[in-house]
């Protein structure tokens, strides 16, 4: 078990729970910009709906400026405040903070590489010195510590791992996936009814003539509703993330669960670690895949 440098492991502690802070802070403002393009982009394509079925030119009219804007501004956040390098900040703040909390468990039981104690705290502080190096550009987004942070700040048992780490990873992982599945089935539902409206109003207008409103150009529209979901669906890759985190939650679970009577706090850090770190890798990928191809995130 660790008795190393404990300023060093408390320091770790404290720049990890900054750097959680100030990637919550940078996720919670890409997540509000997000709903606020989808929520534009909604009205406005609605909108256009509404005004491509009107046939008079006066009331069509106060119908397509507002829509116009709408669709503006959302163009503009999505430039703005969604492009690479406002993504880029938040992965580089995550990965981080998820480097640090790593290295200060595996420290704090003494696993590998920190099993010798004539090294160990030279080679935490060249782990510091590395994530350091990494968070460029992020000293004007950073937050202050709030609370002791989840990291451990002296040695820990297996008892102590478990508690600290073990569980609440698994709680995270089944918590976030949860937290995700109802967004995931709202848009999916929307998508669903908003496809099949379209079906009927296409087989309707095929069999009714114009009136004061063509229902036939609605068709386009909600065709063009239906993208925009789905585009919001896949650029939050809710599916993606729901089928990580309960894959990751389930592999913890099964480490706790068949861990032998005789394993060490450093034999379950060392696995427990692994899983985590390859569940964080796939996170990072996701992210960087959907911001290569869509410029968004």
């Amino acid at each position: 078990m660790a008795t190393g440098n404990n300023s060093l492991i408390e320091r770790i502690a404290t720049r990890q729970s900054e750097l959680s802070q100030t990637a919550n802070a940078l996720k919670a403002k890409l997540d509000h910009v997000r709903f606020a393009c989808f929520a534009l982009s909604i009205g406005g394509a609605s909108l256009a709906a509404i005004a491509s079925g009107l046939l008079n030119d006066t009331y069509r009219n106060y119908l397509i400026w507002p829509a116009a804007a709408m669709l503006a501004i959302s163009a503009f956040m999505t430039e703005r405040f969604l492009g690479r390098g406002s993504v880029t900040l938040h992965v580089k703040a995550r990965m981080a903070s998820e480097a640090l909390k790593r290295e200060a468990f595996l420290y704090a039981t003494s696993a590998p590489p920190y099993d010798d104690a004539a090294t160990q705290d030279e080679l935490l502080r060249g782990a510091l010195d590395t994530v350091e190096k990494n968070t460029d550009g992020l000293g004007l987004f950073e937050q202050t510590a709030t609370g002791p942070g989840s990291c451990p700040r002296g040695p820990i048992n297996v008892a102590g791992y478990i508690a600290s780490r073990l569980d609440g990873q698994i709680r995270y992982y089944q918590n976030s996936a949860d937290k995700l599945s109802k967004p995931s089935r709202l848009l999916h539902r929307a998508e669903f009814v908003l496809a099949g409206t379209a079906a009927v109003i296409t087989a309707v207008a095929a069999s009714v003539g114009k009136g004061s409103f063509d229902m036939a150009s609605l068709t386009a529209v909600i065709t063009t509703l239906v993208g925009t979901v789905l585009a919001h669906l896949q650029a939050a890759r809710y599916d993606e993330h729901i089928v990580s985190y309960r894959a990751t939650s389930h592999r913890l679970a099964n480490l706790k669960a068949t861990a032998a009577p005789s394993a060490t706090a450093s034999d379950i850090a060392t696995a427990a670690e692994e899983i985590i770190s390859s569940e964080t890798k796939s996170w990072q990928a996701l992210w960087l895949k959907e911001n290569s191809q869509q410029g968004v995130e």
